[in-house]
């Protein structure tokens, strides 16, 4: 009953669903959306939800995820400034449940948004650090005075720059 007036049947099963999706109403959630280490792929969740806070439970939901580097000054010293964005693969479960994936390539500080059907998606942080990878000793670059001939015990000056493997 509602209110005290009786409403259907006892034996009638009513199965209440989610509306469409609603963007700004989305859950995103996952280590992926604040720290990320330069070559190797991570990710995110993203929780489609309908207007009323329902969490759907089907697929097909165009989600939308750009990936794209801060202007600052430590990501123009490690050449970021030379990456427009980063690609981000969206992952249906048919479950009402998606994952963004990304492998960045430079290390720096990079910012995310998310959209379905052009409505934004609120982030809790919309700012992901990209960590440098280890060193991959033999993709590092020797430069400098590196010479032929050099006889043992005499000073040279070179300069080693460490990079990672991608």
């Amino acid at each position: 009953s509602v209110d005290s007036i009786a409403v259907g049947h006892p034996s009638i099963k009513v199965t209440v669903v989610s509306g469409e999706v609603h963007g700004p109403k989305c859950e995103v959630f996952g280590p992926g959306l604040s720290s990320a280490v330069a070559g190797h792929q991570t990710g995110f969740t993203i929780m489609a939800v309908d207007q009323f806070g329902n969490i759907r439970k089907v697929g097909g939901d165009a989600f939308r995820v750009t990936m794209r580097p801060l202007p600052t000054h430590a990501n123009a010293a490690a050449g970021a400034h030379a990456v427009d964005s980063v690609p981000v693969q969206v992952v249906d479960f048919q479950s009402g449940a998606y994952v963004a994936n990304f492998s960045p390539i430079l290390a720096g500080r990079y910012s995310f948004a998310v959209t379905c059907k052009r409505l934004p998606v609120d982030l809790r942080t919309t700012v992901c650090t990209v960590h440098p990878a280890p060193s991959h000793v033999p993709s590092c670059c020797a430069t400098g005075g590196v010479a032929t001939g050099v006889k043992a015990g005499e000073m040279l000056d070179f300069t080693i720059q460490s990079r990672y493997s991608v």
